[in-house]
């Protein structure tokens, strides 16, 4: 039988409190680890320092929950002083590494925490029926919160002696929205302030509602894995996609009425300096330049907040909203890669990509279908962009854009093309070679970022 280890790390007193005062007791809560009890044999570690681990062991919290559900305390963490960010980050992957090969060596399936997070009351008892049904490695999106904020949030939530903190997602939702940090505020799509790491994206459906787009989605259930998989920067950075290659090993917690985890970071932490805007070209740069394809994969799973104090239809209308807004944003990623690495073989080509991505209203009103085939003009017919006025870009793309994939064999066999702006070019046969117009083609087939180029001969005299 598959059994469970819901496992963390923790070291000095500022998260060491965080977890006694609110992790712990949420997890008391009768709808998290002992609702997973009563389904699954399951088991709470604790991968600490020996200092912190003798007061963990007395504080009222822990041993609550010990009574409840099998605990204990493993002395994992050495008292070397790493307080900067970056080498916190060090210390917890190492951390991290060693519950990977602790569940590894005795077969247990990971349940992810951390000293920071609250659980809403029924979470734990969702993944429960969710791995019951055979599911793998399960994800979600947490919020970020402001630990000052939060805290006369959830008083409230406690019991008497402080033990447990039973918070409904309704209730968690609406204290996080409340309180939420920074770090979450700027990733609004077209809000007023914006980020220069958009890793995610929210859009907002009312005052308690959005949908969540991810690139790097948190998991949740972490069934064992191989030996060589190795989180470099972190779980949810590289590690998903190494240990979890075939997406149908995955799935997505896609609304927060029955899951929600709130981390409650003090507001000054992760302050950032005002970026840009989360927009189309904002999102499409950071997938063309930092997400990898697995991340944008997982982009499109959209995650819905607070859907219950919204009509259906608005909510739909949010969720289609944000697939237009992702599908706007992968087109615009695939021209930066085109950009890339076609560019410096192709002047012409980079000349008119750079003026497009470049001009946002450009690039909407361009429309060009996500599969295409583009004739690229030889250097002569766009001389004249060099001033790169909008109309005429766009007049070059449309006029040399065919829609749908036109391999050399296709294109021979139907003697035409039809652009996007109306044109039909002509295709032919100059100098042994398939031509456009009478301009022979003289590197066919290229495919890059899912388009197809036949880039014409240069013309001499």
């Amino acid at each position: 039988m598959m059994h469970y280890r819901l496992a963390k790390c923790v070291w000095g007193n500022d998260y060491v409190n965080r977890m006694l005062e609110w992790n712990i007791p949420s997890l008391s809560a009768d709808g998290n680890l002992p609702a997973f009890l009563r389904r699954h044999p399951v088991e709470h570690v604790i991968y600490t320092t020996r200092a912190d681990a003798e007061r963990i062991e007395r504080h009222p919290a822990y041993r609550t929950l010990a009574d409840k559900v099998p605990s204990r305390i493993d002395i994992a963490i050495g008292s070397g002083d790493r307080q900067l960010y970056g080498g916190a980050i060090s210390r917890m992957n190492e951390a991290h590494q060693r519950i990977l090969a602790d569940c590894r060596a005795d077969g247990a399936t990971w349940l992810f925490d951390q000293p920071d997070h609250v659980w809403a009351d029924g979470s734990l008892g969702t993944l429960a029926e969710a791995v019951g049904d055979g599911t793998r490695c399960i994800l979600f999106a947490g919020l970020k919160t402001a630990l000052e904020e939060m805290i006369p949030q959830l008083g409230r939530f406690r019991s008497e002696d402080g033990a447990v903190l039973s918070v409904s997602p309704e209730d968690l939702l609406e204290a996080a929205l409340d309180c939420l940090h920074r770090h979450d505020m700027v990733r609004f799509w077209k809000g007023p302030e914006g980020t220069s790491w958009p890793h995610h994206v929210a859009w907002r459906a009312g005052r308690t509602a959005f949908v969540r787009r991810t690139f790097m989605p948190q998991p949740f259930v972490i069934p064992p894995t191989g030996e060589a998989v190795v989180a470099k920067r972190s779980l949810d950075w590289d590690f998903l996609e190494s240990a979890f290659p075939d997406m149908a090993d995955i799935s997505f917690i896609e609304d927060s009425r029955h899951f929600l985890v709130a981390e409650m970071t003090p507001g000054a932490l992760h302050q950032e300096s005002k970026g840009t805007p989360v927009d189309v070209a904002s999102v499409g740069t950071f997938a063309a330049c930092i997400a990898s394809p697995y991340q944008e994969r997982c982009f499109r799973t959209p995650i819905v907040y607070g859907g219950w104090t919204v009509s259906d239809r608005r909510m739909r209308r949010v969720l289609d909203y944000s697939r237009r807004c992702r599908e706007a944003a992968d087109l615009f990623a695939r021209h930066n890669r085109v950009l890339k690495e076609l560019g410096p073989d192709f002047p012409q080509l980079a000349d008119i990509l750079s003026a497009v991505l470049r001009d946002a209203k450009l690039f909407s009103a361009l429309r060009v279908p996500a599969e295409a085939t583009f004739l690229l003009p030889e250097g002569r017919s766009v001389s004249h962009l060099s001033g790169r006025d909008p109309g005429s870009v766009m007049q070059v793309v449309m006029d040399h854009t065919v829609a749908g994939d036109w391999p050399l064999a296709r294109l021979r066999e139907a003697g035409k093309a039809a652009a996007l702006s109306g044109r039909i070019w002509s295709i032919g046969t100059a100098d042994t070679r398939t031509s456009v117009d009478g301009v022979p083609i003289e590197r066919p087939d290229i495919l890059c970022a899912g388009f197809r180029f036949h880039a014409l001969a240069q013309r001499t005299g």
